[in-house]
């Protein structure tokens, strides 16, 4: 914490970030602490914790909101067991995992669309997110003023992607520019319009 103290007069924003930051029990006291600071605030976020977003979302000066893929396909990126928050048993099926996480989300967008200083964006992995998907996204969040960017999955040379990886980025612009329907570009991240 002093760390921040010192850095202070060099920085003037610290992003959150994660893995989920929304799991912290101790997220709103480091937020409160960074403001204290005079630091402005950016929080990222899957949306997974609504509650919590919303208990931070006015002392955080920006949040930016992941949005994955179209709901019916989130049991693909979730732990095959995840909790109920309301029981104690295990929701096993996709379709019990789609409908709670489908929940979650519609909340943490609602929160996210209050925010004045807000993005959602999508990477746009081949596996997870085909045309359909954006277009069930972009009607999900998109209106005039909600800010939305689709990012290019990029695999890293310093990991030695494979085939498949190095495939799935040029499919990935390849989505993202026939979704919205501009020529191929070398831009990771772009901002929809309509």
């Amino acid at each position: 914490m002093d760390n921040l103290k010192i850095r202070r007069k060099f920085n003037d924003a610290v992003v959150i970030c994660g893995g989920e930051p929304t799991i912290h029990p101790g997220l709103k006291s480091f937020i409160k602490y960074l403001k204290q600071l005079g630091y402005f605030v950016k929080l990222d976020t899957n949306g997974m914790n609504p509650d919590v977003l919303y208990n931070v979302s006015e002392i955080v000066d920006y949040i930016a909101m992941d949005i994955k893929t179209s709901f019916n396909k989130y049991h693909l990126l979730i732990p095959a067991n995840i909790k109920n928050n309301n029981k104690d048993n295990i929701i096993k099926t996709p379709a019990e995992q789609n409908a709670i996480v489908t929940e979650k989300i519609n909340q943490s967008i609602n929160i996210v669309k209050l925010k004045e200083k807000s993005e959602f964006r999508t990477t746009v992995y081949s596996k997870f997110v085909s045309i359909d998907d954006l277009e069930f996204i972009k009607n999900k969040i998109y209106d005039d003023g909600t800010d939305w960017f689709l990012q290019k999955y990029v695999c890293r040379p310093e990991f030695n992607p494979t085939d498949e990886e190095k495939k799935n980025e040029l499919l990935s612009i390849t989505t993202i520019c026939k979704f919205m329907n501009i020529d191929l570009t070398k831009d990771e991240r772009i901002k929809f319009y309509n």
